[in-house]
């Protein structure tokens, strides 16, 4: 390579092929990278026995730690384990909650299906019906087995059905008429009949709260209370107001 020239601060010239790094400072240029790539590689070395010999020394402790798969697959494989009692221990069952019946289930309505017996209470007198062995309709105080009843839908409508063993050969009410045009209530047998078939219709509430209800044959009217011959009656009533209402006294499941 041909040189030129350079002025000199204080004056002259000198040629360009004497202007050179001192040696020294050229001599630490060049070996300077290497120097460093050197301590570069020694570090990385370093760093990989920091790493490998421990996990040679403890690697198996570290992995015996981790907890096995559950056979539910409620606990992932790696997870780490817990030293308390697992969160899912099963309670005892004497400890448990019983499980009590649904709110929404009504009494009223399980009777009206059919699914509980009931006092027939005569709301007006304070009284309850019972059907006694010899047949005919009464009305006293429900302390006895004959005064127990459930009722049979039938369709819309309903059979009246007594629970008590004694006329077990008719327990159901029906209408009886007898020479005289008088309708009273009597113990028939259980077959869907005019006399034996009866529509409930709701009227508003006893003086405990309850449903209260009007019990009509469609054949032959009401069932009706007589404050003058202290019995039960059917009969239709014109443009009257029913007078008598009943109400069901829950007795417990059939």
């Amino acid at each position: 390579m041909s040189s030129w020239p350079v002025r000199r601060r204080g004056g002259g010239w000198r040629d360009q092929g004497a202007l050179s790094t001192p040696s020294g400072l050229a001599t630490a240029g060049r070996e300077g990278p290497r120097g460093r790539g050197w301590l570069t590689a020694l570090g990385a070395t370093a760093a990989v026995i920091a790493v490998l010999v421990p996990a040679f020394l403890f690697g198996p402790h570290l992995l015996s730690g981790l907890s096995k798969p559950d056979r539910t697959g409620s606990t992932p494989s790696g997870s780490p384990t817990t030293s308390g009692p697992a969160a899912t221990t099963s309670t005892p069952a004497s400890d448990r909650p019983s499980a009590s019946p649904p709110a929404s289930v009504d009494p009223t309505q399980a009777m009206l299906a059919g699914q509980r017996r009931f006092l027939l209470h005569v709301v007006e007198i304070d009284g309850d019906l019972s059907l006694p062995s010899h047949g005919e309709v009464e009305v006293g105080n429900g302390t006895g087995k004959d005064a127990l009843f459930v009722l049979e839908p039938v369709g819309v409508d309903y059979m009246i059905k007594s629970t008590n063993p004694e006329i077990a050969h008719r327990p159901c009410l029906g209408v009886k008429v007898d020479s005289k045009g008088y309708k009273s209530l009597v113990g028939a047998d259980c077959r869907p009949t005019k006399a034996t078939l009866f529509t409930i219709f709701r009227e508003g509430q006893d003086d405990k709260g309850r449903a209260s209800y009007s019990i009509i044959n469609e054949e032959y009217g009401p069932v009706q209370w007589s404050p003058t011959k202290k019995e039960i009656f059917v009969e239709f009533l014109g443009d009257a107001p029913l007078d008598t209402t009943f109400s069901l006294v829950d007795r417990g499941a059939v």
